[in-house]
């Protein structure tokens, strides 16, 4: 199917073409060990959403680049974020992803964090591969500080909430979860522009990036807080994580003396979900995330390139965004 033939319903089928090209050259780039590349392979056959390495391609055609220019730096951005995603899983003590076992309950912490370590080292190996990697390895030094800047702001703003019962400000959230989430789309989408040869509109191609990775982590938010239902815990509440956009909306409506009792029914593991599905049902605080989440989301679009590419790039947001608004 060609790109000026997609819409919003092929855009899940159109990633997966996408990755289909990419994936081969991943499992390339990592530990090729008899032994020790099954384990480290582990992570990256789980599934996922694979539109970082789609954006990444799409950046560049959308420039005039071609596709092969971008094929390395595609599987740079998937080896990143999967490297990320060890390290969450080891930081909150995670049992499962994406419907597995994650990889330090399969295999222990210690081959989970040799994984990462290859994850990034393999990452840096492609972004050598392709065009402008001086730029590029730039970009993806920026990307892990940014990235580890974020997860230790988040641990430590989880503990200070849990101490002071006070909800960090919004602001302090964004910047947060654009660390953590959003800088590795500006990655993504930079290196495919990059990759174009075209250094037309990199700032439009930055602020798309910063943009909808804030959205991606508002949406995340959304529907961790609580699970399929109302009735059930959301992932991060059977992790006791309060560093939510749900929950601190939530806390900013409530008094001192309501906000421990919010706190202590999140950090209850999903037992007590009843107060907290109560509290945020009384200050609207889900519907406010998905004003919050919308902004974000049409600041994105706004950002996103001309052209059949830009096209299918602005009908990932919706398809990805539209359940939470």
């Amino acid at each position: 199917m060609s790109v000026q033939d997609m819409d919003i319903e092929d855009v899940g089928k159109s990633i997966d073409v996408k990755w289909d090209v990419v994936k081969p050259i991943v499992e390339r780039l990592l530990i090729s060990d008899e032994i020790s590349g099954k384990l480290i392979k582990y992570q990256i056959n789980t599934g996922g959403r694979r539109v970082r390495p789609f954006f990444t391609i799409l950046f560049c055609n959308a420039f005039g680049g071609k596709e092969e220019d971008a094929l390395y730096p595609a599987a740079a951005s998937e080896l990143i974020h999967n490297a990320s995603l060890v390290v969450d899983d080891v930081i909150d003590d995670q049992e499962t992803r994406r419907d597995l076992l994650s990889m330090p309950k399969k295999f222990g912490t210690n081959i989970a964090w040799c994984a990462s370590v290859d994850y990034c080292a393999s990452a840096l190996a492609a972004l050598r591969s392709g065009k402008r990697p001086e730029e590029m390895a730039t970009l993806f030094i920026k990307t892990l500080k940014d990235m580890a800047d974020g997860q230790t702001k988040d641990v430590y703003y989880n503990m200070l909430m849990e101490k002071s019962c006070n909800p960090i400000t919004e602001s302090e959230y964004i910047d947060n979860i654009f660390d953590r989430t959003g800088s590795l789309f500006v990655f993504s989408c930079m290196v495919g522009h990059l990759s174009s040869g075209n250094m037309n509109n990199l700032e439009k191609t930055e602020s798309f990036g910063t943009n909808y990775g804030i959205a991606f982590q508002i949406a995340n938010d959304i529907k961790d807080a609580f699970g399929h239902s109302s009735n059930t815990p959301g992932k991060d509440m059977i992790q006791g994580k309060i560093n939510n956009i749900v929950y601190l909306t939530a806390m900013r409506d409530l008094s001192v003396a309501k906000r421990a009792q919010f706190i202590q029914a999140i950090k209850s593991n999903g037992s007590d979900i009843s107060p907290v599905f109560e509290m945020v049902s009384q200050t609207g605080a889900k519907e406010t995330a998905g004003k919050l989440l919308y902004k974000y989301a049409r600041e994105a679009e706004r950002n996103a390139p001309q052209g059949p590419e830009g096209r299918i790039i602005r009908a990932t947001i919706d398809y990805f965004f539209e359940p939470f608004y």
